[in-house]
């Protein structure tokens, strides 16, 4: 069997795809406990060879990854985390993901049939725990394939400071470890306890080549870019971002049509392991990935005709203009600001919060989804562009800046960003929250001073969008978004703590230059999105 490598070599390989032996350790870790290990083989007797590993939650029999990997005539391994299925210990999460992950790659390493070559990768929870193994700078560690995950679980769970209820606590469920919800509930602020689930202080480790994938609508999409952003910035020119639609959602009211991201992340992963084979582990020096860094997914409008819904291929982010699109008092967002003082309030009762209705989200509808059942609550402000005259191409991180009071003394806002439809829709882009007791840092909460006005900027997180001309864009702004994200009891009490429920007068200040509330958007030129199109 023959692989392509770096579109003109060959490898000759030295397996049979078609035959596998397969067994399976007890590999033990430094503080003497022992986690169950399978190990796939492409044949009996193989020379010794490189390595594909991956640690999962989800139970390392029942993983594709080792039948895959030795298909590539490598080795598969995949381990059971502490705590789960034939493990021994207790489970923590990722807490333990960086130790465990340095000692059995010292042990693969150690073992006749390893040629010191460790690729390490793993598909959302086995993502997350690929994303901690750097941390020790293990040194048969050669390259890596994030899919789906992050290098920070915190600022994942609590974004600004708010609880990702039915993403946390879902999946705990479903993984039956309920028992670590209250743990991570009363850890609401960062502190020790989320350190060794905190990458951003490594990323100088991360010396190898790399392929990072998700979606626009995924459960970790920003926060899988930080990590692509955070590693680019130590091992710029062997970092590769396949970014497409879905992710962990395909699914919603609008479909974007995607048939090429997941393998062309996988195409790529396999190219450079490739090269590394070929070389013995290093790849050759100056080496320079034959292909472009970024692959991104273009989305458009789900009707027949719209502009967009194409990937595209670049070395480098488009340019984009920042774009500031203020508040009106008619209900409008504009681009220029008038001075004339405005205010809009709204009562928010923790006990009817506003219901999720798409976005990213993991055990509940997701994806691009019709906001209109919700708009018309008393509760929730609602502000719009009206229609384009051309189309209008956005790429880049994106945010809402909104001055704001409250009567309590905390509580939350949410943003939605939604494309209007010609016919009447109004489909949601992205949203997040911000919890107010969280505002100025994620260790020292401070609590609100009723009547006083705080400006705060809520990260839309980054995407690639054409809004269509005919289509408008408009921002919902809200206090709740139930269950995606934890209500508010407006208490000034932790979650851990618990208290009575306080229904919540919220205000929103704008149209003034002491209150220039405004959506902030990164747009680009449209003509060099279509000049790197990918023909697919």
């Amino acid at each position: 069997m023959k692989r392509l490598i770096s579109g003109a070599e060959q490898v000759e390989a030295t397996c049979s795809p078609l035959y596998f032996n397969t067994t399976s350790f007890m590999v033990p870790m430094r503080d003497g406990v022992f986690l169950y290990t399978k190990v796939v083989f492409p044949v009996a007797g193989v020379k010794p060879t490189s390595v594909v590993l991956e640690r999962t939650p989800y139970g390392a029999d029942l993983s594709p990854i080792p039948i895959a990997a030795a298909t590539n005539c490598r080795i598969g391994i995949s381990q059971d985390f502490r705590g789960r299925y034939k493990s021994q210990g207790t489970f923590a999460m990722w807490r333990d993901a960086a130790s465990d992950g340095y000692d059995v790659q010292n042990w693969i390493s150690n073992q006749p049939w390893s040629n010191g070559i460790i690729y390490i990768m793993g598909a959302s929870a086995p993502c997350i725990a690929a994303y901690m193994e750097p941390r020790y700078s293990p040194p048969s560690l050669k390259s890596a394939y994030f899919s789906v995950g992050v290098p920070n679980v915190y600022s994942t769970l609590y974004q600004q400071g708010t609880y990702r209820e039915s993403l946390t606590n879902g999946w705990l469920t479903a993984i039956s470890e309920p028992s670590f919800i209250p743990i991570v509930m009363s850890h609401e602020g960062y502190s020790s306890f989320w350190n060794a689930t905190d990458m951003d202080p490594y990323y100088s480790n991360f010396n190898f080549p790399s392929v990072h994938y998700s979606g626009w609508y995924d459960i970790f999409q920003q926060h899988s870019l930080d990590g692509f952003h955070g590693v680019r910035s130590t091992n710029p020119n062997t970092t590769i971002l396949v970014m497409g639609p879905h992710g962990h959602c395909n699914d919603g009211d609008v479909q974007h049509p995607d048939t090429v991201s997941v393998a062309a992340s996988l195409f790529a992963t396999y190219a450079i392991w490739d090269t590394i084979d070929l070389y013995k582990g290093h790849l050759p020096p100056n080496y320079v990935v034959p292909y472009a860094l970024l692959w991104f997914y273009v989305m458009g409008p789900g009707t027949t005709g719209s502009t967009g819904n194409f990937f595209v291929s670049m070395n480098e982010w488009p340019v984009y203009e920042s774009t500031s699109l203020y508040l009106t008092s008619n209900n409008g967002l504009s681009l220029e600001m008038k001075d004339n003082g405005q205010n809009s309030s709204y009562v928010y009762d923790p006990n009817h919060p506003v219901g999720t209705i798409g976005g990213a989200n993991l055990n509940i509808p997701c994806g691009p989804r019709d906001q209109r059942p919700v708009l018309n609550r008393t509760d929730v402000l609602y502000f719009s562009t009206g229609a384009m005259s051309s189309d209008v191409a956005i790429t880049g991180r994106m945010r809402a800046d909104l001055y704001v009071s409250s009567n309590c003394t905390d509580t939350d806002f949410m943003v939605k960003l939604m494309d209007v439809y010609p016919d009447g829709r109004v489909i949601l882009l992205t949203d997040n929250a911000i919890r107010m007791r969280w505002r100025n840092n994620n260790t020292q909460s401070g609590l609100m001073v009723p009547g006083t006005v705080y400006n705060v900027s809520i990260d839309l997180t980054t995407t690639s969008y054409v809004v269509n001309k005919g289509h408008g864009l408009a921002i919902a702004i809200s206090s709740s978004n139930s269950p995606r994200f934890s209500v508010n009891p407006n208490n000034g009490n932790l979650m851990s703590e618990g208290g009575p429920k306080f229904v919540a007068t919220n205000t929103v200040y704008y149209q003034s230059n002491k209150y220039p509330s405004r959506l902030v958007l990164p747009i680009v030129s449209l003509a060099d999105l279509i000049k790197h199109k990918v023909q697919v």
